[in-house]
């Protein structure tokens, strides 16, 4: 829910359209495999699920959309179906995203993109403890589709372009209840995106001059998530300072701290009677990506103090931000511990240079 959150901002930022932008209508059919990313879901994950989707697209060319990113950009929205090949225990997902799709390379007869996209799934199947005990994939009716895939569009006519693609594709309920493994599913797919107007030649704006970015700085942080344990909705807080250098226009390194009050913890350890504490502090190492607007930030946190022992002692973390001023920018987080989700939660984060 959070990922589709910032997803719309984005969308929402995509709105405005100039006299040269391009509405377009696309298609596609998907085949792929499973991941089987644990021990107790390999049973399942020997089947090749499938899928097709529809969208509606609009490329836009102003420059004020263009910012946003540092390149053309397109977004949208697209509804899916995905079969998992085992009805009676995985059953199907029905599907509805929102996209944003940078256009990283473009020609006379071709572009290259890359779609990033979140929103919601309907599935036909879910766990139960006596009635469907295997599928630990989903245990909610109602989960959270995340998609990124890089795009090849290839011009057969002035206005229809063939398009091959390669997609991860992930869908969980975020850990907001258990089980929660989620379904880790790559595929490929072939299609089509029809644009009624042809599609522009996409001349590069002149890169504005961008005000100095300082190589160090200081980076304060405050999340909240949300999550349900034995049925009780509970939410987590947490902290952290994270010291940046940035080494590259688009890249940094990181490293720092973070303060974490679980409180899904908190109520495992009162409904079981573990007189511990539920708060965790972790050091944290990690990498940001800056492109345009948006931050995406992945890191490694190591617990130096949990009284409650965690499922692993090292944990990893993917934010997704958007600047909102110089100093400011909000965004989403999903934190797992090896391959199961733990948290998703939103992000509030302010900048203090340092030079």
């Amino acid at each position: 829910m959070r990922f589709k959150i910032l997803l719309t901002i984005l969308f929402i930022l995509n709105l405005t359209a100039s006299a040269q932008d391009r509405m377009a209508i696309g298609a596609r059919v998907h085949y792929g495999f499973i991941i089987p990313h644990t021990a107790s879901i390999r049973p399942l994950s020997h089947t090749r699920p499938y899928g097709y989707e529809v969208n509606i697209s609009k490329l836009h060319t102003n420059y004020d959309s263009w910012k946003i990113f540092g390149k053309y950009n397109i977004s949208g929205i697209q509804a899916g179906f995905f079969n998992y090949q085992n009805p009676t225990i995985v059953g199907s997902s029905y599907t509805l995203t929102l996209f944003t799709e940078p256009v990283l390379r473009s020609g006379e007869k071709f572009y290259f993109s890359v779609r990033a996209g979140a929103g919601v799934s309907w599935q036909t199947k879910i766990w139960d403890y006596e009635l469907n005990p295997s599928n630990r994939f989903f245990s909610t009716r109602i989960s959270m589709p995340l998609f990124l895939s890089a795009r090849l569009n290839y011009k057969v006519t002035g206005n229809m372009y063939l398009t091959v693609a390669g997609t991860y594709n992930h869908i969980s309920n975020g850990a907001t209840k258990v089980p929660n493994l989620g379904m880790n599913f790559p595929t490929l797919s072939l299609g089509f995106e029809y644009y009624p107007l042809s599609f522009p030649v996409l001349e590069p704006y002149t890169r504005e001059k961008r005000s100095r970015i300082n190589k160090k700085y200081i980076q304060f942080q405050v999340i909240e998530g949300f999550k349900y344990v034995w049925e009780q909705p509970t939410w987590t807080y947490g902290s952290s300072v994270r010291h940046v250098w940035q080494l590259r226009d688009f890249y940094a390194l990181n490293a720092g701290v973070e303060l974490i009050v679980d409180g899904g913890v908190k109520k495992y350890l009162e409904i079981h009677e573990i007189n511990k504490d539920h708060k965790r502090a972790a050091i944290t190492l990690g990498q940001d990506f800056f492109l345009g607007r948006v931050y995406f930030t992945q890191y490694f946190g190591v617990y130096v103090y949990s009284p409650f022992k965690a499922k692993n002692a090292v944990y990893q973390k993917y934010e997704l931000s958007y600047k909102i001023s110089p100093a400011f920018f909000a965004g989403v987080y999903l934190k797992a511990h090896a391959s199961e989700a733990d948290l998703l939660g939103l992000s509030m984060n302010y900048v203090l240079k340092l030079n």
